[in-house]
């Protein structure tokens, strides 16, 4: 679908595009380095750089590299992962340390699966939300504000009280989804229309 006009106030950047279009990873990844937190972003990368190798013998020494460089104590790029998952993925290198192929059960995607899905969630919520307000970021939503995949329409939300919701202090479902907007902290609230309670003191 073509559009006629491009308003970026109604429109935000897909955050599946930091991994998939170049120009948008790029700027991401020089972003998170002015943070000091590109270790996430560029763990992931290399992960599904991993997955496509199809030599099993490369394909283990290139998980065992990235293991030494990310999960280890006091690795070079250190990613923060639960105990729990770092105590997995030790188990994992030394069943495939001393191997000359690829012997684990799972895919490379299969094995960093609930790591990157924690690390793609907060980069998410927290230097996306950052990035999305800088000047570059407006720049290159309006360069590529043709392609559907990386510029989408915002999704808007109301939340219409009335008077009468004020009365009682019960908590409806209402209550709960306005609450869940404030926690995705994406500073695009609109006042839709402002009531000034006047009261009288006698």
């Amino acid at each position: 679908m073509k559009r006629q006009s491009f308003d970026k106030d109604n429109y935000e950047l897909n955050f599946g595009s930091i991994f998939t279009h170049d120009t948008i990873k790029t700027a991401f990844k020089k972003f998170l380095k002015t943070e000091f937190n590109e270790e996430p972003l560029l763990f992931i990368l290399e992960v599904e750089e991993l997955e496509k190798i199809k030599n099993d013998e490369k394909k283990g020494q290139v998980f065992i590299k990235i293991l030494k460089k990310y999960i280890f104590e006091g690795a070079e790029r250190q990613i923060n992962i639960s105990f729990d998952k770092k105590k997995d993925l030790l188990e994992l290198y030394e069943q495939q340390k001393n191997s000359e192929s690829w012997i684990l059960k799972l895919t490379p995607a299969e094995t960093f699966e609930n790591v990157i899905k924690n690390l793609k969630q907060e980069l998410n919520y927290d230097p996306f939300k950052r990035f999305v307000r800088t000047k570059e970021c407006e720049k290159l939503m309006i360069q590529h504000h043709k392609e559907n995949t990386v510029v989408v329409p915002k999704i808007f939300k109301s939340f219409d009280y009335k008077l009468e919701d004020f009365v009682t202090p019960d908590i409806v479902d209402t209550d709960f989804q306005f609450a869940l907007s404030l926690l995705k902290d994406d500073y695009s609230w609109k006042v839709s229309h402002l009531v000034i309670y006047l009261t009288e003191i006698s």
